[in-house]
């Protein structure tokens, strides 16, 4: 039995993947609850009201650039939640760039049921699932999820918090001034502080997260 007990769904419109998956979370994963998005961005202006989150299964087409980007500051700013995508494609570079990005896990719709029920359990107990073709290969190791293991909201204040989402959303240091109603220096002091505190040396190696 897994001991999670929230669980987070992002996805435009149900199919019977997730009809699976909410069938598996109930029955195998000791789940209590699970709250659902539309999008990413919608995700990511919520999660600071759902902290207690175990998991968030992402169900993508295929994992574009965008997407894993927010998913990587999703993954930085939110450490102690399992981050997982349920995806159409089983591309290898799909897959190696959703493990680089962090992912706990990767899940195409293409595999039979049973293979399908494995992969979410596998990750509910706090393992990281790629597809075996991928996994055997020896191209993908377990510890290429837990590059960032630490949960940023440790590192950061909350002020630094919202400024690196807003710095990671594009915006540029007089934009966020203009938001927070303080001076464009003010702003820049908290990007130091963000760099020293994330090992980056400029806005560019925020990518990496």
């Amino acid at each position: 039995m897994c001991t999670h007990s929230s669980f987070a769904i992002v996805a435009k419109t149900s199919d019977r993947h997730l009809n699976r998956l909410r069938k598996i979370l109930h029955d195998h994963c000791a789940c209590q609850e699970i709250v659902e998005y539309e999008s990413i961005l919608s995700a990511m202006n919520k999660l600071k009201n759902k902290r207690n989150l175990s998991a968030i299964f992402f169900r993508l087409e295929e994992p574009t650039i965008r997407q894993l980007n927010d998913l990587r500051t999703i993954r930085v700013l939110y450490g102690h939640i399992r981050l997982v995508i349920i995806a159409d494609s089983d591309r290898q570079r799909h897959v190696l760039a959703a493990v680089q990005a962090g992912m706990h896990g990767y899940i195409p719709t293409l595999l039979d049921p049973a293979e399908f029920d494995r992969a979410v359990l596998t990750v509910c107990k706090g393992q990281v699932y790629v597809p075996a073709s991928i996994a055997n290969a020896g191209i993908v190791k377990e510890e290429s999820a837990n590059k960032n293991p630490e949960d940023a909201s440790k590192l950061l204040s909350r002020k630094q918090q919202e400024v690196f989402f807003l710095l990671r959303s594009g915006l540029t240091n007089k934009e966020i001034a203009r938001k927070f109603n303080v001076s464009e220096a003010a702003i820049k002091s908290h990007n130091v502080a963000i760099y020293r505190k994330l090992g980056a040396l400029k806005r560019a190696d925020f990518i990496h997260y």
